[in-house]
């Protein structure tokens, strides 16, 4: 999953899905967990967020900024 944002210094976000909490990934983008932490973003800036979850073992994301 790809999705582009605008993100404020200190904002925080993690994933959910159907727009539901009861399934949540958080955590670090290295290694993302059920119900773990807010990623916390360090800059302001418009990003390319990819979410993958090709590895059921090691969800993992990545931020690109613009």
């Amino acid at each position: 999953y790809v999705g582009e944002v605008t993100l404020k210094a200190g904002e925080e976000f993690k994933f959910r899905a159907n727009d539901d909490w009861a399934i949540n990934l958080g955590g670090t983008l290295g290694n993302l967990v059920p119900g773990g932490d807010n990623i916390k973003v360090a800059e302001a800036g418009t990003y390319i967020i990819t979410l993958d979850l090709s590895n059921a073992a090691n969800f993992k994301a990545t931020t690109t900024k613009k």
